[in-house]
């Protein structure tokens, strides 16, 4: 763990640029996530993703792809999802109304 901490913040970089979350996530057994303004992109729907993501849809899909971590079945286990998510992130208006009515019905 002091070697990952040490890593991490070698030449004064609280999270390099060369750091592959999408690997570190896929090999994980817990993921724990601190919101205070939106919902996390493990948790967002496709059309929530796109509002904050400005219509990139590269961006979207590469986000929305992530969360196979959390689904898959078979192989390794998916990970334990611990999301601390402030209440009004929750409220918050992203998008359209329909984006917020569709991220409700998701999750």
């Amino acid at each position: 763990m002091i070697k990952l901490w040490l890593d991490l913040n070698r030449n004064g970089h609280p999270v390099p640029i060369w750091f592959d979350w999408p690997e570190v996530e896929s090999e994980a057994a817990m993921l724990v996530c601190w919101e205070h303004s939106l919902i996390p992109g493990l948790a967002q729907t496709q059309a929530y993703a796109l509002a904050i993501l400005h219509s990139n849809m590269d961006a979207a899909d590469a986000r929305i792809s992530r969360q196979a971590i959390i689904t898959r079945e078979g192989g390794n286990p998916a990970p334990t999802l611990v999301l601390l998510i402030d209440e009004q992130a929750l409220y918050r208006p992203v998008g359209t109304a329909e984006t917020m009515r569709e991220h409700w019905s998701t999750w």
